[in-house]
């Protein structure tokens, strides 16, 4: 994930040079939450196994462990991603075996054994632990 980091820095230095920069760079955490931090003036420091955020809006510390993915963005996004309750979902298991298809999230929730799963509606997926 170090590797990563570096590498996002080194698009930040050349970034100037794309014509229509993003104004957000989002992370994924594995807990499915998503924050966003605008690109201007962003700063980006690994201590320890802490990635240090910060721009004149905002300061934060993620866990390098708990990041899944980052991405650019138009738009803030934050929280945890979920599917509609009135969307339909076919679930898969994390070897992506099809384990089956629910007219709604919660009740795919309500019939699966606990383990972990991942939910695919018509417009997102998201990984869903069932205790």
């Amino acid at each position: 994930m170090k590797n990563i980091v570096f590498a996002l820095g080194l698009m930040f230095t050349s970034g100037s040079a794309l014509a229509a920069e993003p104004l957000y760079l989002t992370f994924r955490l594995s807990n499915g939450e998503e924050r966003s931090f605008r690109s201007t003036g962003l700063s980006m420091t690994v201590s320890g196994d802490m990635l240090l955020i910060s721009n004149e809006e905002t300061q934060a510390e993620l866990s390098i462990g708990s990041l899944v993915s980052m991405r650019f963005t138009e738009k803030a996004l934050s929280g945890v991603m979920e599917i509609n309750d009135s969307d339909s979902v076919t679930v898969y298991s994390l070897k992506g075996e099809k384990v089956g298809e629910f007219k709604t999230a919660a009740i795919a929730e309500k019939t699966l054994p606990v383990g972990s799963y991942i939910l695919k509606s018509a417009d997102k997926s998201i990984k869903k632990i069932i205790k």
